[in-house]
C-alpha cells in the first residue's frame, strides 16, 4: 500500500509551532506539533511532510 502524505500549514501558537493539515483519509483538519509520520485522531497513519521542490528548478 503506498504511503499516505499530508502538506503541513504551519501554526503559530502562543507557546509553540503546530502544524495543521488535512487528514487524506477523513478529509478533517488533525493538529500537530512534529513532521513525520503521524497517528490521526481518526485513526489514519501518514507522513506530515512539506512538498519538496522539483529538481533542477531555480
Amino acid at each position: 500500500m503506498p504511503q499516505l502524505i499530508a502538506r503541513p500549514v504551519p501554526v503559530q501558537t502562543s507557546g509553540r509551532l503546530e502544524f495543521a493539515a488535512r487528514c487524506p483519509v477523513c478529509r478533517d483538519w488533525h493538529r500537530h506539533i512534529g513532521l513525520g509520520e503521524k497517528d490521526a485522531p481518526c485513526g489514519a497513519h501518514y507522513l506530515l511532510e512539506f512538498k519538496t521542490k522539483l529538481k533542477g528548478a531555480a
